[in-house]
């Protein structure tokens, strides 16, 4: 899944309506408007974006669980599917953990 559709999907997760811009050529944004104001959606930048996904969606976040390692982040749903992600970027694992929820909404 690239990143791309990894905001895509949550956007949608967030329950925001959100349009695709390009800016500079082949890079891809996505947008939404916020009262009279267009924001850009970058959860995988936004550190306050991504940790609204944290919120919305009760993700448990650990670091170092399941390696030896500390600079590692798992970040896992509660619900029935039990996703889980690890990734040394804590807005990248956020940022998977709830695409790959919302993927899944999708499948039977």
């Amino acid at each position: 899944m690239t990143d791309l559709e990894m905001t895509r999907l949550c956007a949608e997760a967030m329950g925001l309506s959100v349009t695709l811009h390009p800016i500079r050529g082949t890079i891809m944004r996505y947008w939404f408007m916020e009262g009279s104001v267009e924001r850009e959606y970058a959860p995988l930048h936004d550190d306050a974006q991504a940790m609204a996904l944290v919120k919305k969606f009760y993700l448990l976040v650990n670091n170092g669980v399941g390696s030896s390692s500390t600079n590692i982040w798992h970040v896992q749903t509660q619900d029935d599917k039990d996703e889980s992600i690890e990734n040394a970027d804590l807005n990248r694992a956020i940022v998977e953990c709830v695409a790959k929820m919302q993927a899944a909404k999708g499948q039977p």
